[in-house]
């Protein structure tokens, strides 16, 4: 599905929204370097049954960076764009901004759906997960020298040891190049990834909550994401054998089917 079919686009709070379907309303929030595009393949399997709004990050795809620079304001802005309830799905970087919305905004939260992420995305003391602050060091640097090639070598990093393989990551770069990330935006989303850690607020969120891991994930260790499962009130978790770090691209039907069996248990609580 091309990505601009049966939507409709709007800009609020400086970010940009792309629309589609009926329904139960779905948010979507990609992770660091891409672009809501990244979901167009998990949209055209879930519309017309949602109404799915794909959230460009800021300073991502056709979104403006935005002067605050933190995971706070990331939070408040994109939270600004939906005026309903809404499932929100967020994959990794995504997923951290989720999680805050949940935290801040929950009367706008019906449910989350977070897939390759963790509260804790950098390693720390007391957190073996996630990135090395020397492997986060030098992507900063590289995006001094080449931003585009420093995302895309960070994304074949991550992205790799998927059953589905070459074809998924040339498709995930396809959509980098469509829409690059400007460096303020890459910068901002790394100070993120660098700097939250919501283990603690995790006990808070009481909203259903559905965790997809891939075993072959190194960034969203499996581990970690079954420790934010067992930390939040009511939460399920599944592990995919064959996924890496983007289970909702590597078993796409898989993971459609799933999400709307979730969004469905959400719509019935409410």
């Amino acid at each position: 599905m091309a990505y601009r079919l049966r939507t409709r686009m709007t800009r609020q709070q400086a970010l940009f929204v792309c629309r589609a379907g009926d329904g139960p309303d779905l948010v979507l929030l990609h992770g660091w370097g891409l672009s809501g595009r990244v979901f167009a393949p998990l949209v055209e399997r879930l519309t017309p049954g949602a109404r799915c709004h794909c959230i460009d990050l800021p300073g991502h795809g056709d979104s403006a960076a935005i002067d605050g620079a933190g995971l706070d304001a990331w939070a408040e802005a994109v939270a600004a764009s939906i005026d309903t309830p809404a499932v929100w799905l967020g994959w990794s970087l995504g997923g951290l901004v989720a999680l805050r919305v949940a935290e801040r905004f929950p009367e706008r939260v019906a449910g989350l759906a977070l897939t390759a992420t963790t509260p804790c995305l950098q390693q720390r003391d007391d957190w073996r997960f996630g990135l090395s602050p020397d492997t986060i060091a030098a992507t900063r640097a590289g995006l001094d020298q080449d931003y585009v090639a420093t995302v895309s070598q960070f994304l074949r990093i991550n992205l790799r040891g998927s059953s589905a393989g070459r074809a998924m990551l040339e498709r995930v770069i396809e959509d980098l190049s469509a829409a690059p990330p400007t460096p303020r935006g890459l910068s901002h989303g790394l100070d993120i990834i660098q700097q939250a850690d919501l283990r603690a607020g995790l006990s808070r969120i009481a909203c259903p909550a559905w965790l997809v891991g891939g075993r072959l994930d190194r960034l969203a260790h499996p581990e970690a994401m079954r420790w934010m499962a067992d930390a939040m009130p009511d939460a399920g978790i599944e592990i995919y054998d064959r996924a890496a770090h983007a289970p909702f691209l590597s078993e796409t039907e898989r993971f459609a089917a799933g999400l709307a069996r979730f969004i469905g248990r959400c719509e019935s609580r409410s």
